[in-house]
């Protein structure tokens, strides 16, 4: 039980962590998206920074989205086999 009492806590903020870096990474691509649909406020190399940049950011959010679907597809089995033992 004390072991349990320290992973919880751990895998709560890990959790909240990861949701907070993936709403900001989201709330960067909007504001780089925006500055990028304005031809105004940028030149071809800026906007080629920012498009690279938000490609970068993509990259990362996908990380995070395939860590979710790793975690669900790990405790899909763990149920699995929890029921055949039962």
């Amino acid at each position: 039980m004390e072991l349990r009492g320290l992973t919880i806590p751990y895998a709560k903020n890990r959790a909240k962590k990861g949701r907070e870096k993936k709403t900001n990474i989201q709330k960067r691509m909007e504001e780089l998206d925006n500055l990028i649909s304005n031809p105004a406020n940028t030149d071809d190399i800026t906007r080629k920074l920012k498009t690279e940049y938000i490609y970068a950011l993509n990259e990362d959010l996908c990380l995070i989205y395939e860590n979710k679907a790793n975690g669900a597809i790990i405790r899909s089995k763990t149920k699995r086999n929890e029921v055949r033992i039962v």
